[in-house]
């Protein structure tokens, strides 16, 4: 694993736990974890998790 790897796969759990909680915008949470916008973290987290964050905070938000 490379380091940028390393560093974008910790971002992405971060930013994952942080979906979960449906009081926080997507938009923000992308921002909060050095995406330049919500597309990117978009994009990131359906390549690593296999689905979208909003798909995923459907399935486990709180």
């Amino acid at each position: 694993m490379t380091p940028a790897d390393y560093v974008e796969s910790m971002r992405l759990e971060a930013g994952r736990r942080l979906a979960e909680d449906i009081s926080i915008p997507l938009k923000k949470i992308a921002t909060d974890f050095g995406f330049n916008d919500d597309v990117a973290f978009r994009r990131s987290f359906a390549r690593r998790f296999g689905t979208s964050p909003a798909s995923y905070r459907r399935s486990f938000g709180t």
